[in-house]
Protein backbone atom coordinates (compact mmCIF):
# COMPACT_ATOMS: atom_id res chain seq x y z
CA UNK A 1 0.00 0.00 0.00
CA UNK A 2 1.55 3.28 -1.03
CA UNK A 3 1.49 6.37 1.11
CA UNK A 4 -0.68 9.13 -0.32
CA UNK A 5 0.82 12.52 0.14
CA UNK A 6 -1.43 15.49 0.59
CA UNK A 7 -1.46 18.19 -2.03
CA UNK A 8 -0.21 21.23 -0.07
CA UNK A 9 -2.40 23.58 -2.14
CA UNK A 10 -5.64 22.15 -0.75
CA UNK A 11 -4.82 21.40 2.87
CA UNK A 12 -7.16 23.13 5.31
CA UNK A 13 -4.05 23.97 7.32
CA UNK A 14 -0.58 23.84 5.87
CA UNK A 15 1.78 21.60 7.91
CA UNK A 16 4.12 24.43 8.92
CA UNK A 17 1.24 26.66 9.93
CA UNK A 18 -0.42 23.78 11.76
CA UNK A 19 2.77 23.02 13.69
CA UNK A 20 3.23 26.71 14.51
CA UNK A 21 -0.39 27.01 15.67
CA UNK A 22 -0.17 23.91 17.86
CA UNK A 23 3.16 25.10 19.31
CA UNK A 24 1.81 28.60 19.96
CA UNK A 25 -1.28 27.24 21.72
CA UNK A 26 0.89 24.89 23.79
CA UNK A 27 3.26 27.75 24.65
CA UNK A 28 0.41 29.97 25.81
CA UNK A 29 -1.06 27.12 27.87
CA UNK A 30 2.39 26.34 29.33
CA UNK A 31 2.86 29.92 30.51
CA UNK A 32 -0.70 30.02 31.85
CA UNK A 33 -0.12 26.74 33.69
CA UNK A 34 3.20 28.07 35.04
CA UNK A 35 1.56 31.29 36.29
CA UNK A 36 -1.10 29.24 38.06
CA UNK A 37 1.51 26.95 39.66
CA UNK A 38 3.61 29.93 40.71
CA UNK A 39 0.50 31.63 42.11
CA UNK A 40 -0.16 28.54 44.24
CA UNK A 41 3.36 28.78 45.63
CA UNK A 42 2.96 32.49 46.38
CA UNK A 43 -0.42 31.93 48.08
CA UNK A 44 1.52 29.83 50.58
CA UNK A 45 3.72 32.89 51.26
CA UNK A 46 6.73 31.39 49.53
CA UNK A 47 8.71 33.36 47.00
CA UNK A 48 10.26 30.74 44.79
CA UNK A 49 11.68 31.14 41.33
CA UNK A 50 9.30 31.11 38.35
CA UNK A 51 11.62 28.58 36.62
CA UNK A 52 10.20 25.38 38.20
CA UNK A 53 6.66 26.51 37.44
CA UNK A 54 7.64 27.20 33.84
CA UNK A 55 9.39 23.82 33.62
CA UNK A 56 6.21 22.11 34.83
CA UNK A 57 4.03 24.05 32.36
CA UNK A 58 6.34 23.23 29.46
CA UNK A 59 6.54 19.54 30.30
CA UNK A 60 2.76 19.45 30.66
CA UNK A 61 1.93 21.03 27.30
CA UNK A 62 4.88 20.06 25.11
CA UNK A 63 3.84 16.47 25.76
CA UNK A 64 0.53 17.19 24.02
CA UNK A 65 2.29 18.84 21.06
CA UNK A 66 4.26 15.63 20.58
CA UNK A 67 1.12 13.49 20.92
CA UNK A 68 -0.64 15.68 18.34
CA UNK A 69 2.24 15.42 15.86
CA UNK A 70 2.52 11.65 16.29
CA UNK A 71 -1.24 11.18 15.91
CA UNK A 72 -1.28 13.33 12.78
CA UNK A 73 1.72 11.49 11.31
CA UNK A 74 0.08 8.12 11.97
CA UNK A 75 -3.13 9.34 10.32
CA UNK A 76 -1.14 10.50 7.28
CA UNK A 77 0.39 7.07 6.98
CA UNK A 78 -2.74 5.05 7.85
CA UNK A 79 -5.95 7.01 7.40
CA UNK A 80 -7.92 4.41 9.40
CA UNK A 81 -6.24 5.71 12.57
CA UNK A 82 -8.69 8.61 12.76
CA UNK A 83 -11.76 6.96 11.23
CA UNK A 84 -14.48 5.83 13.63
CA UNK A 85 -14.55 2.06 13.94
CA UNK A 86 -14.67 -0.37 16.82
CA UNK A 87 -11.03 -1.29 16.40
CA UNK A 88 -9.90 2.35 16.17
CA UNK A 89 -11.91 3.32 19.25
CA UNK A 90 -10.41 0.44 21.25
CA UNK A 91 -6.92 1.40 20.06
CA UNK A 92 -7.49 5.03 21.07
CA UNK A 93 -8.82 4.03 24.49
CA UNK A 94 -5.73 1.90 25.03
CA UNK A 95 -3.43 4.63 23.77
CA UNK A 96 -5.18 7.23 25.93
CA UNK A 97 -4.77 5.04 29.02
CA UNK A 98 -1.08 4.37 28.38
CA UNK A 99 -0.32 7.99 27.46
CA UNK A 100 -2.20 9.31 30.51
CA UNK A 101 -0.27 7.02 32.85
CA UNK A 102 3.06 7.90 31.21
CA UNK A 103 2.32 11.63 31.21
CA UNK A 104 1.31 11.65 34.87
CA UNK A 105 4.49 9.74 35.77
CA UNK A 106 6.55 12.27 33.79
CA UNK A 107 4.79 15.16 35.50
CA UNK A 108 5.33 13.60 38.92
CA UNK A 109 9.02 13.15 38.10
CA UNK A 110 9.16 16.79 36.94
CA UNK A 111 7.68 17.91 40.26
CA UNK A 112 10.21 15.87 42.21
CA UNK A 113 13.02 17.25 40.04
CA UNK A 114 11.81 20.83 40.50
CA UNK A 115 11.38 20.49 44.26
CA UNK A 116 14.88 19.00 44.52
CA UNK A 117 16.51 21.81 42.49
CA UNK A 118 14.28 24.58 43.87
CA UNK A 119 13.58 23.53 47.47
CA UNK A 120 11.23 26.44 48.21
CA UNK A 121 9.00 25.35 45.34
CA UNK A 122 8.60 21.90 46.86
CA UNK A 123 7.40 23.12 50.25
CA UNK A 124 3.78 23.54 49.24
CA UNK A 125 2.04 20.83 51.26
CA UNK A 126 -0.10 18.36 49.38
CA UNK A 127 -0.05 20.06 45.99
CA UNK A 128 2.91 18.22 44.53
CA UNK A 129 0.97 15.08 43.61
CA UNK A 130 -0.47 14.78 40.12
CA UNK A 131 -1.35 11.10 40.06
CA UNK A 132 -4.97 11.48 41.15
CA UNK A 133 -8.02 10.02 39.43
CA UNK A 134 -9.17 13.55 38.55
CA UNK A 135 -5.89 14.32 36.80
CA UNK A 136 -6.09 10.97 35.01
CA UNK A 137 -9.55 11.94 33.76
CA UNK A 138 -8.26 15.30 32.54
CA UNK A 139 -5.54 13.48 30.61
CA UNK A 140 -8.15 11.28 28.92
CA UNK A 141 -10.28 14.31 28.01
CA UNK A 142 -7.30 16.17 26.53
CA UNK A 143 -6.36 13.11 24.44
CA UNK A 144 -9.96 12.82 23.27
CA UNK A 145 -10.07 16.49 22.33
CA UNK A 146 -6.81 16.29 20.40
CA UNK A 147 -7.91 13.10 18.68
CA UNK A 148 -11.26 14.65 17.76
CA UNK A 149 -9.71 17.80 16.31
CA UNK A 150 -7.16 15.75 14.36
CA UNK A 151 -9.91 13.47 13.02
CA UNK A 152 -12.03 16.46 11.98
CA UNK A 153 -9.17 18.24 10.21
CA UNK A 154 -7.91 15.05 8.60
CA UNK A 155 -11.37 14.18 7.24
CA UNK A 156 -11.73 17.73 5.89
CA UNK A 157 -8.39 17.38 4.17
CA UNK A 158 -9.41 14.07 2.60
CA UNK A 159 -12.72 15.53 1.38
CA UNK A 160 -10.92 18.52 -0.13
CA UNK A 161 -8.44 16.21 -1.86
CA UNK A 162 -11.25 14.10 -3.30
CA UNK A 163 -13.05 17.20 -4.61
CA UNK A 164 -9.83 18.57 -6.09
CA UNK A 165 -9.08 15.27 -7.81
CA UNK A 166 -12.62 15.10 -9.21
CA UNK A 167 -12.37 18.66 -10.51
CA UNK A 168 -8.98 17.91 -12.05
CA UNK A 169 -10.36 14.84 -13.83
CA UNK A 170 -13.37 16.83 -15.09
CA UNK A 171 -11.06 19.59 -16.30
CA UNK A 172 -8.89 17.11 -18.17
CA UNK A 173 -11.96 15.51 -19.82
CA UNK A 174 -13.26 18.83 -21.14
Amino acid sequence: MSKRTADPRILPIRPGIGFAAVSLIAGILAVWCAREANGNVERNHLHASFAPSLLYGCVYWIWWVIVTLVLWSLADRWSAVLKPSGLAIMAHLGAAYILAKAHLALLQHTLWFASWHWPLWGRVDGTLVVTTIERFGVELVIYGFIGGVCAFLHSRMQIQQAIAQKLEIERQLT
